[in-house]
């Protein structure tokens, strides 16, 4: 029986272990390597215009709609008056002014029109602690 050094078993033992090493971290950067199925990356030409849509999420099926960013005119026409969202708003701010507050500090705006009522409703920085709601006449 031939007789080995305890260096030259330390040394092999080194060699299968490094060795084993290397061919996972091939095999990782193979796995990584390969083209996962769906939508090409995004180039900068694409890039510019997904910004300029707004993307919601379903809660359904987790697919998304993608919902073009347009600011519309809104109007409302009620028994021979028109009412636009515009002239509305201005009144609602002009309200707020009136409370001693700045044009600045609203965040968000929610709108209820009710023309049989000849009256707006309005509720600004909803769940916000400078948070308010109040009505104007149409």
């Amino acid at each position: 029986m031939p007789r080995t050094s305890k260096k030259t078993d330390v040394k092999e033992t080194e060699k299968k272990v490094a060795a084993t090493a290397t061919e996972k971290k091939e095999e990782a950067v193979k796995t990584t390597e390969k083209k996962k199925p769906g939508r090409p990356k995004a180039t900068a030409s694409k890039t510019t215009t997904m910004a300029a849509k707004k993307t919601t999420t379903t809660k359904k099926t987790g697919t998304k709609e993608e919902i073009p960013a347009v600011k519309a005119d809104v109007f409302v026409q009620f028994s021979g008056n028109e009412y636009s969202e515009s002239n509305i708003m201005e009144q609602v701010v002009a309200a707020w002014e009136a409370e001693g507050k700045k044009v600045s500090a609203i965040k968000r705006a929610k709108l209820y029109i009710k023309p049989e009522e000849g009256k707006a409703y309005y509720v600004i920085n909803e769940g916000l602690k400078n948070g308010t709601m109040g009505a104007v006449d149409l």
